[in-house]
């Protein structure tokens, strides 16, 4: 394919990390390198807050050239500086807080500091085994900056009534939980944000998801692709379908559009 964006985005749970085995299948990391040596410029776009990139090894398989977290309300340069940060209206919190009592379901925030308000159940339980990350211990919500609330239910939990709270936006995951992170943030607002502040937009961008919280990204990207293990509402806007990401699918899509041979 002629005339390719310069700039690739992934996801990184079940995209890039395969999360039945939580690594990065080796392929992935021969592509990825293969593409940056071909001159692209390659950047993480994930629902992950930075404490939780920072600690896992896709940072050091290369040197990424740029970050966008917690579903875009938080983006990062190469050089690890800040250019945007958004945090969810305390209005919308307490809102959150009393539906997650009236259900009762469990809940961890993400901010300058990462805690749960709740105990911990079985709907917390699984969603942190299917990242591979620890529980944070429990906390108060005490009117500090919160930049994204987990919301953990069981599979199928209708989330009208969060939805329906004015200033956030809510993302089931496809295990027990949903993102819930500002209104009208999303990756694909903060990959603009980025590729503004890089001067790469007039380029735009290619980019690699699995999930709901990709459907923005996907959209709006000049080349979307999903992953072959993705939901079928990302597969259905995608320009292309790979293989799974346990099947080589940065590998197959990478080499499909023309960035690596």
């Amino acid at each position: 394919m002629n005339h390719l964006p310069k700039t690739i985005f992934f996801d990184m749970d079940n995209t890039l990390i395969d999360s039945a085995t939580h690594k990065i299948p080796s392929s992935t990391v021969h592509a990825l390198r293969e593409a940056q040596r071909n001159g692209y410029k390659l950047c993480i776009a994930t629902g992950r807050e930075w404490l939780m990139v920072k600690t896992h090894d896709v940072l050091s398989i290369l040197d990424w050239d740029g970050y966008i977290l917690t579903n875009g309300q938080v983006v990062v340069d190469r050089a690890f500086r800040e250019i945007l940060h958004i945090t969810i209206a305390r209005h919308a919190i307490l809102e959150i807080i009393g539906l997650v009592e009236k259900f009762g379901l469990s809940s961890t925030f993400n901010g300058e500091t990462n805690f749960r308000l709740t105990d911990i159940d079985e709907n917390m339980l699984r969603a942190h085994h299917f990242f591979n990350e620890p529980i944070y211990p429990k906390d108060e919500y005490t009117d500090q900056p919160i930049d994204k609330v987990l919301v953990y239910a069981p599979e199928g939990f209708d989330w009208t009534p969060f939805r329906n709270i004015k200033g956030i936006s809510v993302f089931p995951g496809i295990s027990t939980y949903a993102d819930i992170i500002a209104e009208d943030s999303d990756k694909s607002a903060g990959i603009l944000a980025l590729l503004k502040h890089m001067g790469w937009e007039e380029d735009g961008y290619t980019a690699f998801g699995d999930s709901l919280n990709d459907i923005g990204m996907i959209q709006h990207a000049r080349i979307g692709v999903a992953m072959g293990n993705g939901v079928e509402e990302l597969k259905a806007i995608a320009d292309h379908v790979t293989t799974s990401v346990s099947e080589d699918g940065i590998y197959n899509g990478l080499k499909h559009l023309g960035y690596i041979k």
